[in-house]
């Protein structure tokens, strides 16, 4: 069972690499956070596309150990909602989506308090409902939601399975 969730793991970090890189231009240099980060697996992505450094927090510590210790690389148990907003980033993200829908604004308002000025933020998503779910007042439509809290939004690729929706200047 664990080697089946590796598998899908590496999948979709290959996946998710293979969007940013076609973007490297917004890493490069940058200080990165990624929310969720399990493994570690899109933190080593991150700073292969150019990022200075990344850190990457999760509820769970249990598979930071599966990493290769990088010195641009800092894993650390935490709750993004509990997080010091002195920390800024120039890059936000979080590339399986799976905020529990009550907590959703919440979350979107922790984001944007801890991006720099002109800051990107990076949302992946797989599962169908939170792409097609019609907007409304209880949707779960992450492309409506980043809509709700940022000018300016895209999908970096829709033929992917999993989409990456950038995100950029919050209101």
């Amino acid at each position: 069972f664990n080697y089946f969730i590796k598998m899908v793991s590496d999948y979709y970090a290959d996946e998710v690499y293979k969007q940013l890189y076609k973007n490297t231009c917004n890493f490069s240099n940058k200080i990165c956070l990624d929310i969720g980060t399990r493994n570690g697996s899109n933190c080593v992505n991150l700073v292969k596309v150019g990022a200075s450094s990344v850190l990457g927090i999760d509820i769970d510590s249990s598979h930071f150990e599966d990493i290769w210790v990088d010195k641009k690389i800092t894993l650390l148990k935490q709750n993004l909602l509990t997080m010091d907003i002195s920390n800024k980033f120039d890059v936000i993200t979080c590339f399986l989506w799976n905020m529990p829908y009550l907590i959703y604004n919440e979350t979107m308002n922790k984001i944007k308090e801890l991006l720099n000025p002109n800051g990107l933020v990076y949302i992946g998503i797989v599962d169908k409902v939170y792409k097609c779910d019609p907007p409304g007042p209880y949707s779960v439509n992450i492309l409506e939601l980043v809509k709700q809290h940022f000018n300016n939004s895209r999908i970096l690729d829709k033929q992917c399975e999993q989409w990456i929706i950038e995100a950029k200047n919050p209101f």
